[in-house]
């Protein structure tokens, strides 16, 4: 990327951010001399109405190209829309208020699939469009990145959406964790992983855990922590949305169970090769100074050893 496109984008950025969102060109409002007109109150109701008029007549020319006959969903229109750059044309410079109010309309048909037949085809187009309009929007980016993985299921097209993130919002850490965690976990790939960790672990803001992550990245208990964070880090972002957040904490659980029993795992291999045997409890593991202290099971059961095998199991979650 070079240095003058960054600043070129940094600059608009900063001219966004004073702005209401989605501000036309002023080259429009002073156009008209009246004085009225430059009212600050009527030109912020000027931009929503004339943002909404262009996204209707969007939609509008959407519907003409569905079949008449087929019943199509509030989602399943998205799939029609035209692409970012030629919505463009017709939004008259109020791109980042089209792009607030096409958000909105993702957000209800994604909650319209999430409670019906979890359909999720549709979804990148959109966000695609959105991050086309305001390419500086970072929480689509991100929520959208997060829905795509985790919910659709469409890990390349997640990763596409992350990429561009990145590329526009070069200076956020949380979009480079989670494309560092979708490519070591979704495609092993550690290389690139570790790429986009380092960098989210050198950005202003990122949490005190994310340089140790790096370090550990290779090892298999690593990845695991890496996930239960990446979880963590997911989870205050749907704060309000008590199912999903329900979902991504049992997922949490689940992950930290196995993080345990490979560590009581490994430490039975470590007892079997001092007393050539597995111990007959946890408990012995301490005993023999192997271990410190027996984990927490998160569902509130409890671990054993099963002495022939050393497999670990939890009392509640096998």
């Amino acid at each position: 990327m070079r240095l003058s496109s960054y600043v070129q984008r940094k600059e608009v950025k900063d001219k966004r951010s004073k702005r209401v969102r989605g501000d036309a060109p002023l080259a429009i409002l002073h156009s008209c001399h009246s004085s009225w007109f430059l009212n600050k109150g009527f030109y912020k109701k000027a931009i929503i109405l004339i943002s909404i008029v262009v996204l209707m007549f969007i939609i509008y020319l959407v519907q003409k190209r569905i079949n008449s006959e087929e019943r199509i969903t509030l989602s399943g229109s998205l799939l029609y829309f035209p692409s970012g750059e030629h919505i463009k044309l017709a939004t008259l410079g109020f791109d980042a208020v089209v792009a607030d109010l096409l958000w909105a309309k993702t957000v209800v048909s994604f909650g319209e699939q999430f409670h019906t037949d979890k359909n999720y085809k549709w979804l990148y187009h959109p966000l695609d469009i959105i991050t086309t309009l305001d390419p500086y929007f970072e929480d689509v980016y991100a929520y959208g990145g997060i829905l795509l993985a985790m919910e659709a299921k469409q890990i390349d097209e997640s990763i596409a959406l992350l990429e561009k993130g990145v590329e526009n919002c070069p200076e956020s850490w949380r979009l480079h964790f989670y494309l560092g965690f979708y490519y070591t976990y979704y495609k092993n790939d550690n290389a690139k992983a570790t790429m986009y960790l380092k960098k989210a672990a050198s950005l202003p803001g990122h949490p005190a855990y994310l340089p140790r992550l790096v370090g550990i990245l290779y090892a298999k208990l690593g990845k695991i922590e890496l996930a239960i964070k990446y979880l963590q880090e997911v989870s205050k972002s749907f704060e309000k949305d008590e199912k999903m957040r329900a979902r991504i904490d049992s997922q949490i659980r689940e992950l930290v169970v196995l993080k345990h029993k490979i560590f009581l795992k490994t430490a039975a291999e470590v007892y079997k090769k001092a007393h050539g045997k597995y111990p007959s409890k946890l408990k012995d593991l301490i005993i023999a100074g192997v271990i410190n202290a027996i984990p927490i099971e998160p569902h509130g059961g409890q671990y054993v050893i099963e002495p022939n095998t050393g497999a670990i199991k939890s009392t509640v979650n096998k």
